[in-house]
């Protein structure tokens, strides 16, 4: 292709590359979809398109003051959406330019708006689908900036009456844009970009994170709320949809169950046959001071629990709601001076059920990260037997409320066998009788059944999660045992990349709490683990596991990262310095006293073997780095252009270093006049460095002589005019 195609393309595909940046965050679809379009129709025919539309600048001018006076109005008077409002502008803008007759003003003023469209899209969206326009517009800026350097440079370096020839000659060339040309500058690109994250990384972030930033809700969960109708958990287990993201420590890897983890939310204690809801709607409000930033729950511990902490990134939903890992004690949030300064405290609200709310489903997105501390496991049984059966009032006029049953429901319930024994006893031989008798499905198929219970109790003996827990429940209470239904999720898939647990809506599950008078609330879950349905997978499985980690690693490392970020790598940085260095001198002292002494055998190992490769990598970059750059200098002290040089020094004519080849040609034709070897040399030196493009040596060495003759021909005619020397005085 010719320079000028190769010049359009980039320059076509960046402004695309903005407006896409814009149109990935689903907002102003309209008018990215029009200025898409017209750029696409500009990439193809050029300034032909201008041509035919022959719009006069005044009417454009006219169009852009009563825009901007509406959207002025818009902002201030009507929707108040300053932000979006300027990024409708400088869409128009933008349109306006492509359509319009361009000069190299007009060039960069296309490139500066394609600018900021990509940054509108860091307002817009804070999803890691903004990091492909992002590094793509990278390169192609670096791309369409040296190409259109290089245009405007022959425009500079060319005389007035040959400038028109020169740039036609140059937009039809064909040698000038070549590979080696595209790969230079996407190499150039991407040492900017590792260049910018390096000064990401290191400089001090007193970030405000993104606490002004409210998050609408995206993800709606009707099994999630006050009043949950029978058989809707069913449906939400149908969605693949992510709900949270859970970090932990691989201390806790072999000690924790991931697969019998359950992320509590809420409970509800009322049933009227079809649906649960929640009696008691009254709510204490709790403040939480961002100073400290912590919710204790006051939840007691209970014998044979496991400690456990964590990490939530959790997922805008329908109920927003803090989801924690089975007996919750301890929330905390990590928040930024700045954030710390401009609010004072966070706002939820803890029902009767030992449920924490967020205030509104439109969350500031700082609020939902935040780092807690559980109890976890099943508790031991020899504590529950030792309780006794006496059970408050209250709890009693509650928790053992009843619907109208069935008769024969009543009958099977009623029929159980139970020992005589404890009440811890009695509940779980509820529990598994359900278990044993009935069957876990999906497809209960029970649109339009009148009774639930008998539908799974008598008629289809199977069904899902809500079917186990309601039917363990109802019998709970029939035997005289208060119980109340619990929701939330159950397991998640681990992530192999990140080693993080993805809880999707698919992982939602209800199950029962049993009310123990000195233990309190104790989880009985009748359900079976769906491994079948669990373990399904499609062909991109892994594909979306990488890219569902990067989406996180992009929420915690840019998006969120701050300070106190900055200083947990610094500080794992000098922990691992501290292993290395251990590992030379051959001590253990330095290896993390909570690993197992396998892993810290296997860490002692492979550190010496690291850091020699590292050592190594780095000594061999260094070495073929400074290799190509003393080459390249010696080409040009003994090459074809260092001859130039030097026969332009022997004429009292020194290069700067900082000056480019054409620079320094304009300055010596300012003193000497047009010099037509000169710039042939010039040009002939470009085409051969930067386009990759062979000079035949008898070509280079006719204009480097042609030059000398007029250099000494020059000098001649100046020292005649400068007549004879002084004769000195005797």
């Amino acid at each position: 292709m010719t320079f000028d195609r190769y010049f359009r393309l980039a320059s076509s595909l960046l402004v695309l590359c903005g407006f896409y940046a814009v149109l990935i965050a689903g907002a102003y679809i309209v008018p990215c979809v029009v200025g898409m379009g017209i750029t696409v129709a500009y990439g193809l025919s050029g300034e032909k398109l201008t041509s035919l539309l022959r719009i006069p600048r005044w009417v454009w001018n006219i169009a852009a003051l009563i825009l901007f006076a509406y959207l002025f109005y818009d902002t201030f008077y009507g929707e108040q959406d300053l932000v979006g409002n300027g990024i409708k502008f400088v869409v128009y803008l933008q349109i306006v330019k492509l359509l319009s007759p361009k000069t190299n003003r007009d060039q960069m003023q296309i490139y500066l708006l394609s600018f900021l469209h990509l940054l509108s899209s860091t307002v817009l969206s804070s999803d890691v689908t903004f990091a492909f326009p992002f590094l793509l517009y990278i390169v192609l800026a670096t791309w369409t900036l040296a190409m259109f350097h290089l245009k405007t440079q022959q425009e500079a370096a060319a005389a007035s009456e040959h400038r028109e020839s020169a740039i036609r000659s140059l937009l039809r060339s064909k040698d000038v844009i070549t590979p080696k040309f595209l790969t230079a500058s996407s190499l150039l690109a991407l040492t900017l970009i590792a260049f910018t994250m390096l000064v990401f990384f290191l400089f001090p972030r007193l970030s405000m994170g993104q606490f002004l930033r409210r998050v609408t809700t995206q993800q709606r969960i009707s099994g999630f709320s006050e009043n949950v109708e029978l058989g809707t958990i069913g449906n939400i287990k149908a969605s693949d949809t992510i709900s949270m993201r859970v970090e932990f420590s691989e201390a806790y890897q072999g000690k924790i169950d991931t697969e019998y983890l359950y992320w509590r939310g809420t409970a509800l204690d009322a049933f009227d046959g079809r649906r649960w809801s929640q009696s008691m709607t009254m709510r204490s409000p709790v403040r939480i001071d961002t100073d400290s930033a912590v919710l204790n729950a006051h939840r007691a511990t209970y014998p044979g629990g496991e400690t456990f902490q964590y990490r939530v990134f959790l997922e805008a939903l329908s109920t927003p709601l803090i989801f924690g890992a089975d007996r919750l004690f301890r929330v905390t949030w990590d928040k930024s001076i700045v954030e710390r300064f401009f609010r004072g405290s966070l706002a939820l609200e803890e029902d009767p059920y030992l449920g924490f709310h967020f205030l509104t489903t439109n969350n500031f997105a700082s609020d939902l990260t935040y780092t807690a501390e559980s109890v976890v496991g099943e508790v031991d049984p020899a504590t529950l037997r030792g309780e006794s059966k006496e059970v408050p009032p209250f709890i009693e006029s509650t928790y053992l409320q009843l619907p109208k049953l069935d008769p024969e429901v009543k009958k099977l319930i009623e029929s159980i066998p139970l020992p005589p024994t404890s009440l811890y006893d009695q509940a779980l031989a509820l529990r598994q009788y359900i278990e044993k008798n009935y069957r876990y499905t999906l497809d209960v198929q029970d649109s339009g059944t009148e009774d639930p219970l008998r539908f799974f109790f008598i008629e289809r003996k199977r069904g899902h999660c809500e079917y186990f827990s309601t039917a363990l429940a109802i019998a709970l209470r029939v035997r005289g045992i208060p119980s109340r239904q619990t929701i939330g999720f159950r397991g998640g898939e681990l992530n192999p990349y990140g080693r993080y647990l993805a809880v999707r809506q698919r992982d939602a599950h209800s199950w029962v709490e049993v009310f123990f008078p000195e233990s309190g609330w104790i989880r009985f879950d009748p359900s079976p683990l769906d491994l079948n349905f669990r373990t399904r997978a499609s062909y991109f499985r892994k594909f979306y596991q990488f890219m569902d980690y990067l989406r996180l690693r992009w929420n915690k490392y840019i998006i969120e990262f701050d300070l106190q970020a900055q200083a947990g790598i610094a500080e794992r940085i000098g922990r691992q310095a501290g292993r290395w260095i251990g590992a030379f001198k051959g001590g253990k002292e330095t290896a993390a006293a909570d690993e197992p002494e396998d892993i810290r055998e296997k860490i002692r190992r492979n550190q010496g073997r690291r850091l020699a490769i590292a050592v190594l990598g780095m000594g061999g970059i260094l070495a073929v780095g400074t290799w190509i750059f003393r080459r390249r200098q010696r080409s040009v002290r003994t090459g074809k252009f260092g001859e130039l040089i030097r026969l332009l020094a022997s004429h009292g004519h020194l290069k700067s270093p900082v000056q480019t080849a054409e620079e320094f040609a304009r300055d010596i034709e300012k003193e000497r006049g047009s010099l037509l070897p000169l710039e042939e040399l010039v040009r002939l030196y470009n085409e051969q460095r930067f386009g990759g493009r062979r000079v035949a040596d008898l070509k280079w060495k006719g204009q480097l002589d042609a030059l000398q003759s007029l250099l000494a021909s020059s000098q001649r005619t100046r020292r005649r005019k400068a007549g004879p020397p002084p004769v000195p005085l005797q």
